[in-house]
């Protein structure tokens, strides 16, 4: 009975058995690989849902650092009148003034509260 041979003269077995390791040992590289992967993308979830979590908290404190730190003050009509007479202009520079601060304190109130 003839035995087979590849293309280079060896017996067609030999070459299969080689190339079945070869394959094999690829596939168990790959699998590493993909291992790699699926752990790098479940770090990056891990790191995105931290980042959140802290981007948060970052929040929170920056709402209440704002809250903590804002100036609170009011002025009576006596006051006013005084302050007036004594040579503080309530002209309109000083009202353009008092408007762009409260605009400014506005957005940290609502969100403090």
């Amino acid at each position: 009975m003839a035995t087979s041979h590849d293309l280079n003269g060896n017996p067609a077995g030999e070459g299969l058995a080689a190339e079945n390791i070869r394959l094999r040992e690829e596939v168990a590289r790959l699998q590493g690989k993909l291992r790699g992967l699926w752990q790098l993308e479940s770090d990056v979830k891990r790191l995105e849902k931290e980042k959140a979590e802290i981007a948060a908290e970052r929040d929170d404190c920056l709402k209440s650092l704002y809250y903590l730190t804002r100036k609170d003050w009011t002025f009576t009509e006596e006051e006013i009148a005084d302050l007036d007479k004594n040579g503080v202009p309530f002209d309109e520079k000083f009202i353009e003034e008092l408007e762009r601060d409260l605009r400014s304190r506005k957005p940290f109130d609502a969100q403090a509260s």
